[in-house]
């Protein structure tokens, strides 16, 4: 399983609330979240992969990791997994984030 050349990515998500929060994917903070918070790293290495159960839970755990990952200096303060959740925009909104962290598209 090649994991595909990671692109630096920095993003915001708009969440049902209106608030906005970064999201990155980076080889820098992805090493970040491995070691702050292995189990989501797992989860979301494998939705950048493919490796899960469906299309949203992918795009969920990477939304997560890369909310995570935007926010790594502070992630003690972060939301939980339930939380954010909680408040993810409508799919089509969701999956366009996702699709710009994936394809290395820079804002």
């Amino acid at each position: 399983m090649g994991n595909k050349m990671i692109k630096q990515v920095n993003t915001t998500l708009t969440l049902s609330d209106g608030k906005k929060v970064n999201c990155a994917l980076n080889m820098a903070s992805l090493f970040k979240l491995e070691h702050a918070r292995p189990e989501i790293y797992e989860q979301t290495s494998q939705g950048m992969n493919g490796i899960t159960k469906d299309k949203t839970h992918a795009a969920v755990d990477v939304l997560y990791g890369a909310y995570l990952c935007g926010n790594i200096d502070n992630i003690d303060a972060c939301m939980n997994k339930s939380e954010f959740i909680e408040k993810l925009p409508g799919y089509s909104d969701m999956m366009t984030v996702v699709g710009e962290l994936l394809a290395g598209k820079k804002k």
